[in-house]
């Protein structure tokens, strides 16, 4: 999840990765939640190069440590 001031690569606040198996599961998890409305808001999905994700999105070892208060 981005959080305040964690904004990287285009993903905004409240942003949420999900990583799946295979691109089978991927397809479908992004056909079920596509378009719902979560908290007011309209669910957006798209795909991420891996590449890209695990270089500029993924948390190194240690981050989410240091985050905590």
């Amino acid at each position: 999840m981005i959080r305040n001031g964690e904004e990287r690569l285009g993903a905004e606040v409240g942003s949420i990765f999900v990583e799946f198996k295979d691109s089978k599961g991927a397809q479908l998890g992004m056909k079920k939640v596509k378009g719902r409305i979560y908290d007011g808001s309209e669910v957006k999905c798209i795909y991420i190069d891996e590449k890209l994700y695990r270089e500029h999105l993924v948390p190194t070892e240690g981050a989410s440590e240091q985050a905590k208060p």
